[in-house]
């Protein structure tokens, strides 16, 4: 009975199962907890709540946003305008949006998110069969795409719809396809879906990937039908998310976004994420200590863990000609892994440095349709590359693995094993000291480090502590003994997480060389699995940080304003009340209070380019520009009643709809047809 139990768990992990079902468990207890993640997700759970009134109580599409959160009103690209459904970063134009008109937000949203985990899931065994991977490749590409934390670490800060990534193996399912049409048609769905779903950065990384891939394919293979492909994908992509673009293009033609100059990753950041699991940072609160190693990214944001994956990586770069040959790459089932290799490279030079920004800075000047989106975050196309690698590793795993093989009876590696083993357990003792002796001796430390602190914020000694005491002037002597006791605390968190680390590797090595015996037959039969674990765990353990950040904070913590009246400022020559104010997702009826006409409402937060929404259905006023405000100027003392410009809207979501309707239609036959061909 229990042989039986062992090979069935062993199956279970063979084909994959037990990957999925790990992290299907994480989203589990992210959907049941009653908390969200930080920083942005003021932003998302007040689109969201905003939705669903708009929905519920006025019946209506979420418009316009009459009244912003302080908190997020500053935030991109809400400055652009205030036109909520313009914003090319939310769900709206979902096909799940529906589902909000029955479910609470805070439901909808966690269940939306693991919808697109499932819908990613599925692609994993469609891309499977349509590569025809065996279990390894499978295995591994499992672990590479469902634990990378890309996907949670955006997700803890609300960066909401990097979910869209769970798209990528359908990408790659139609990429893969050699059927033109069928190819053209699936790659425009899935990019097209990304789109409607908010995914306007997603969409750049997978889409620059898609394209460079393309080029090269056509290149390497010679192949030079396969340009219609470059030309119908974008086109079919914009038809199926017409609303979206058609909608935010409107809206956001006058706005300029400010420059950013972000650098890009250099060696010393990006190493230091790619090899160490994100476990090991810090509390949250200290700015994900970035300041302390004087960067200015952050890892919530680009830094990345790639684990044993950027290991392999290496060993692809160096020994590419043998593991190519090796893996008899002219069984390619659809896709050139040359191709993929070269696009996953391209993008992961343009994320290093400034090479990304300085080309945007360069064709700025050629004023191309929805820039402002691209210009920034060049360091971000990483996120593509690594899916891609994520191909590539997957696809090569088994010569790869072979390589480690070899590696580990080199004479090198026993004597560098040697002095790893020996400085690991230097880093244990030593760091299992410090941690007992900054826990025993905290009372001393403290008291002679105050005597420090005060010395240096009275000016009376250690002048070099106090010229790194910023805004001396305006902070009290307090906030830099809470900094201190904060920089205490992460210090002692350090060193106490590698300790740990440490202790429990160490102590698992021991009980395996131990019960060497009782795992002989699993090396024997999976030779491979020791490397594969190896992948596995610290992907899983940082994914598994990031989701207890995304379960930090209670979702009633945030302040939910739905539909309020705007703020206005009244330009009047005399003391006159306020009018009474009636709004909704689609309009604004302004009714005055005395009998004196002033000379204009001013909107605070709504920007003057916003006119182009609005018809002034009671024809008794007048929209200005006042110092980049929007002002309505009446022209006697009636109601004023402004509409939003529906018909626009409607018309690109009824073309967008029919393009949907007429794909789906053409996708299902396919399908059939190819179904009845096999049981022929």
């Amino acid at each position: 009975m229990s042989k039986t139990v062992s090979n069935g768990l062993i199956r279970f992990w063979e084909k994959g199962y037990l990957y999925i079902a790990i992290a299907s468990l994480i989203y589990i207890f992210w959907f049941i907890s009653n908390n969200v993640g930080i920083l942005d997700w003021v932003k998302e759970i007040a689109y969201f709540e905003y939705f669903k009134t708009a929905f519920n109580d006025y019946h209506t599409l979420p418009y316009f946003w009459w009244n912003i959160l302080e908190e997020v009103a500053w935030r991109p690209p809400i400055p652009g305008t205030s036109a909520i459904i313009a914003n090319p970063e939310t769900a709206l134009f979902s096909p799940f949006t529906p589902m909000l008109y029955l479910l609470s937000a805070q439901v909808y949203i966690k269940l939306y998110v693991i919808i697109q985990f499932l819908i990613g899931v599925i692609g994993l065994f469609a891309l499977k069969r349509k590569l025809n991977w065996d279990n390894l490749q499978f295995r591994t590409f499992a672990i590479l795409f469902l634990f990378s934390p890309i996907i949670m670490q955006h997700l803890s800060v609300a960066y909401f719809t990097w979910y869209n990534f769970y798209l990528f193996p359908w990408l790659i399912y139609f990429v893969a396809d050699r059927r033109m049409i069928v190819s053209i048609v699936g790659s425009a769905t899935v990019l097209g879906l990304i789109v409607l779903q908010g995914g306007i950065y997603i969409v750049q990384y997978v889409g620059l990937f898609y394209v460079l891939y393309e080029i090269f394919h056509i290149f390497l293979e010679k192949d030079w039908k396969r340009i219609i492909r470059i030309f119908m994908v974008p086109v079919l992509t914009g038809l199926f998310s017409l609303v979206r673009i058609y909608i935010t293009g409107y809206s956001y033609g006058d706005y300029i976004r400010p420059w950013v100059e972000i650098y890009g990753y250099n060696i010393s950041f990006f190493m230091f994420y790619a090899l160490i699991p994100t476990v090991t940072i810090p509390p949250i609160d200290l700015f994900f200590h970035s300041n302390f190693l004087g960067w200015s990214l952050t890892p919530h944001d680009s830094g990345q863990f790639w684990g044993l994956s950027i290991i392999m990586l290496a060993f692809v770069v160096v020994k590419y000609r043998d593991i190519v040959k090796n893996a008899n790459a002219q069984q390619q089932n659809g896709l050139n892994y040359n191709a993929v290799f070269i696009a996953a490279s391209v993008l992961f030079i343009i994320s290093f440095y400034k090479i990304w920004y300085l080309t945007m800075r360069a064709v700025s000047v050629l004023n191309i349709p929805l820039f402002e989106s691209i210009k920034n975050h060049g360091i971000r196309f990483i996120m593509g590359s690594y899916f891609g690698f994520a191909l590539l590793l997957a696809n090569y795993s088994k010569e790869i693995w072979k390589e480690f093989h070899q590696f580990v009876k080199t004479r090198f590696w026993q004597k560098a094993k040697k002095v790893l083993e020996n400085l690991l357990l230097t880093i244990l003792f030593g760091t299992g000291f410090i941690v007992l002796f900054l826990r025993i001796f905290k009372r001393n430390i403290v008291s002679k480090f105050s005597e420090i602190i005060i010395a240096a914020y009275n000016n009376t000694g250690h002048l070099w502590l106090r010229n790194r005491m910023e805004g001396i002037e305006e902070n009290s002597l307090e906030f830099y003994f809470y900094r201190f006791d904060v920089a205490y605390s992460a210090i002692l968190h350090w060193f106490f997480v590698i300790f740990s680390v440490l202790l429990i590797t160490f102590l698992l090595i021991y009980f395996f060389k131990k019960k060497r015996k009782l795992f002989e037959p699993m090396i024997v039969r999976f030779p491979n699995l020791k490397f594969e674990l190896l992948l596995a765990i610290p992907l899983i353990l940082s994914t598994a940080m990031w989701t207890n950040l995304v379960s930090s904070v209670p979702y009633e913590s945030y302040d939910v304003l739905p539909v309020m009246p705007p703020k206005i400022l009244m330009d009047s020559d005399v003391n006159v009340s306020p009018p009474e104010i009636e709004v909704t997702p689609s309009y604004i009826i302004i009714k005055p209070v005395d009998n004196l006409t002033v000379n204009g409402y001013i909107f605070l937060q709504i920007p003057a380019t916003d006119y182009k929404h609005f018809d002034i259905i009671s024809k008794n006023a007048v929209l200005f520009d006042k110092n980049g405000q929007l002002m309505l100027k009446p022209l006697d003392n009636e109601p004023i009643e402004l509409q939003f410009h529906t018909a626009g809207v409607w018309k690109a979501l009824i073309l967008t709809l029919v393009s949907w309707f007429l794909a789906m239609g053409f996708m299902a036959t396919v399908f059939i047809v190819n179904n009845r061909r096999r049981k022929i």
